[in-house]
């Protein structure tokens, strides 16, 4: 199996292309070799040995790359794997069907290395960071494939022998494309696992809430300022100055009496009714229109609705005795239509 050297692939309609001897740091794990970015080389260095308990699984799912700010290849494994076929149920607009799903399976020689990849994985979630993840299969004799990673999967299988159980890691790669095809079951095949990240883009929304929970705890670690607050004066009722006359004196020097304004009472004024139906609202009642209507009026109403109601009454009886009258008449010369025919067939037959 030649050695990955460089990248050229096309996803979602650009061409990224990589050089791996250059910006990229060889990191060993599981006796093979992984191409790591510069920049996120410490992650995948500091989970290359370390060992993985095997107690439960491990799944993740990497982004889409819709979801994603950039393309910057992060990390590339060229391995050995197999492909093969599974059911499993799941739940679709409230059924639960059926789905047939075929995934990829590494050997036993690059399962380490995945396993090392899914705890990446997670460190760079954490760290802010976005991965997408695609595979290239190369079937013998067609064209490279391109596969976009929908999940890992990575447990530790267990089996029975006769010296007691064992176990070993089983990862497997599921993809967007349920069925792809072209790669027969339990034969080995070359794959390329390549890595892409980018920093994550938190929302703006999400931006505004941080500050605004931080404004909040700076408000409540620091008291509020006190302010004294004193009432203010009312303003003196309104007086009416009137001068009163004094004696001439030498120095005339006039003298002002404070006398209170008492309210003067207005006489409340009285609606002007004019002789129609119309009323003329009082001042403060409104400039709406209102109309009475009398009782002669009413009776007047009346009697001309039960007139037209008994003029509807005659009219619908006379078309009543019209029609019966219709009726006999049509009996009666169905009658005499029948009499007819009764003598001709007399005097026919005899």
């Amino acid at each position: 199996m030649p050695e990955l050297e460089e990248v050229n692939v096309k996803i979602g309609g650009k061409y990224i292309s990589a050089d791996l001897s250059k910006g990229y740091v060889q990191v060993a794990t599981g006796g093979t070799t992984l191409f790591v970015r510069e920049a996120i080389a410490e992650t995948f260095t500091k989970v290359a040995n370390q060992e993985f308990v095997s107690e439960g699984g491990k799944f993740v799912r990497p982004a889409k790359f819709s979801q994603r700010a950039g393309y910057m290849l992060g990390l590339a494994l060229r391995f050995v794997g197999t492909s093969g076929h599974m059911v499993q149920g799941t739940t679709i607009n409230g059924q639960e069907v059926i789905e047939a799903l075929q995934y990829v399976r590494p050997t036993a020689k690059y399962a380490p290395a995945f396993l090392g990849i899914v705890e990446g994985l997670k460190e760079l979630a954490n760290n802010n960071y976005v991965c997408s993840a695609v595979v290239i299969a190369y079937p013998p004799g067609k064209k490279p494939k391109v596969l976009y990673v929908k999940g890992i999967k990575a447990y530790f299988a267990r089996y029975r022998t006769s010296s007691g159980v064992k176990q070993y890691p089983d990862v497997r790669l599921y993809f967007t494309q349920q069925l792809f095809g072209g790669f027969k079951k339990r034969t080995p095949y070359v794959f390329d696992f390549l890595l892409f990240y980018a920093p994550k883009q938190v929302p703006m929304v999400k931006k505004w809430k941080e500050e605004l929970a931080e404004a909040e705890a700076r408000a409540r670690s620091t008291p509020p300022p006190t302010i004294a607050v004193t009432a203010k004066p009312k303003a003196p009722a309104r007086a009416v100055a009137k001068a009163v006359a004094q004696p001439t004196t030498a120095v005339a020097t006039p003298q002002v009496e404070v006398v209170p304004q008492q309210p003067t009472a207005q006489a409340p004024q009285p609606a002007a009714v004019s002789s129609g139906n119309y009323v003329k609202p009082t001042e403060g009642e409104g400039s709406g229109r209102h109309y009475v209507t009398t009782a002669e009026e009413v009776k007047q109403w009346v009697d001309e609705a039960s007139k037209q109601a008994q003029s509807a009454i005659d009219q619908l009886n006379a078309q009543i005795d019209s029609t019966k009258k219709q009726v006999r008449d049509y009996f009666e010369e169905l009658k005499e239509a029948r009499e007819r025919l009764r003598h001709l067939y007399t005097s026919y037959t005899s």
